[in-house]
């Protein structure tokens, strides 16, 4: 009887911790490619819009690597959602396995117990045992025996019992298990023919973009001419700003509920709900255009048309700006930090109003290509400072 417990109480120690341990990380893996699935449709959407395109862009070719590095990091989740139902389904196989052994074992205990106890009753019957005992002391031995006998053939009864129906869920699990890992191929296959595709598109926009270099360069020259009108306008806001313009009493919300400014390097939240950084901080060279340099003040931000904008951080609308090609501007203070939103089509703000991260700035442009970008800055005075090391990673 010893021995029927100690089997059950290994297995299910043993198979709680190490289920335990696999579905903490099966759950952190779907959650994994929920995202990345949510992520690959974004830029999906966004290509979409750019559909009747007939020119190409760098957006165009940075849209289209973006949605390859998010469907490469979708293709490798997978994988890995597909290495942890292999060694759940080893582990399943082999569990049914020793749980059969252990049934067998039972099984076999018991038939012994049913033949002994069959022999014993063909010499002596239970009343003659009983009875037969020389003084009240070896009767009551004698019948609590016979109690315990009937429990432990009743115990091991239910055991076996038990044992089977844990069999059959751990059957059932094998099979769910099993489908799930044939849904999660063909969703990997399908991703794979799909980055395939995707990587022939980019190759295709490579070569074309290379054929027509000298206007790229004219078009990023005209880019750089704009980003340094909109730096001076920003450099006189910010000379002209009144140093009491940040009350006290917001200072102190700020400093309670989110910290100073300098205090949430990385901690920032984005200024959409749903964007991916299609140019980076600071001079570029292209990695694909060898002659092909890209300079930017900020951030551009990538997102679906009609996007709400929304600020990183609690401040007050120090100015708001018309640039030549870059639309309407909005430049918030951050007790001594400043953030700058380019490319709106509306802007939902005054000049002077306090607003916090909850505020709708403005909407972003869509521009004559169908793409929609924010851009954003981070200034410290005078000083430029990169937007991305200050938002939370994605």
């Amino acid at each position: 009887m010893k021995r029927g417990f100690r089997l059950i109480l290994s297995v299910v120690l043993i198979s709680t911790g190490i289920w335990t341990v696999w579905a903490q990380d099966k759950s952190d893996i779907s959650k994994l490619i929920d995202r990345n699935q949510k992520e690959v449709e974004l830029t999906k959407k966004i290509l979409e819009e750019t559909r009747t395109q007939k020119v190409a862009s760098l957006q165009l070719l940075n849209a289209y690597h973006e949605q390859i590095k998010k469907r490469k990091v979708l293709i490798r989740t997978i994988g890995r959602e597909i290495a942890s139902l292999d060694g759940e389904i080893d582990l399943a196989r082999s569990e049914i396995s020793s749980i059969t052994r252990e049934i067998e074992t039972m099984k076999k205990e018991f038939g012994d117990l049913i033949r002994n106890g069959y022999k014993s009753q063909r010499n002596h019957s239970k009343i003659h045992f009983v009875f037969s005992s020389t003084n009240f002391n070896s009767f009551i031995k004698r019948v609590n025996y016979l109690k315990k006998l009937l429990d432990y053939r009743k115990l091991q009864l239910d055991l076996i019992e038990a044992k089977q129906q844990e069999n059959s869920d751990r059957i059932t699990n094998l099979i769910t298990k099993k489908n799930a890992k044939l849904t999660l191929l063909a969703n990997r296959e399908a991703e794979q023919n799909k980055l395939s595709r995707d990587e022939t598109r980019e190759e295709q926009l490579i070569d074309e973009l290379k054929s027509r270099e000298t206007d790229l360069i004219a078009e990023l020259k005209l880019k750089k001419k704009q980003g340094e009108a909109l730096a001076a306008m920003v450099v006189k806001a910010i000379e002209k700003a009144d140093p009491s313009t940040h009350s006290e009493e917001e200072e102190s919300s700020n400093r309670i509920v989110m910290g100073t400014f300098s205090e949430n390097v990385g901690k920032l939240p984005w200024p959409v709900k749903d964007g991916y950084i299609s140019e980076r901080f600071g001079v570029h060279k292209h990695a694909d255009l060898k002659n092909i340099t890209t300079e930017n003040n900020g951030i551009n931000i990538a997102t679906t048309p009609g996007s709400i904008i929304f600020p990183v951080y609690d401040g007050t609308v120090s100015a708001i700006m018309d640039v030549p090609g870059m639309k309407r501007s909005i430049l918030l203070k951050h007790q001594d930090y400043y953030t700058v939103y380019a490319n709106l089509e509306e802007v939902f703000v005054e000049r002077g109003q306090a607003v916090s991260t909850g505020s709708r700035l403005g909407r972003v442009v869509k521009d004559n290509e169908g793409f929609a970008e924010v851009h954003l800055e981070i200034w410290k005075g005078t000083s430029k400072l990169d937007p991305e090391q200050w938002i939370t990673r994605k």
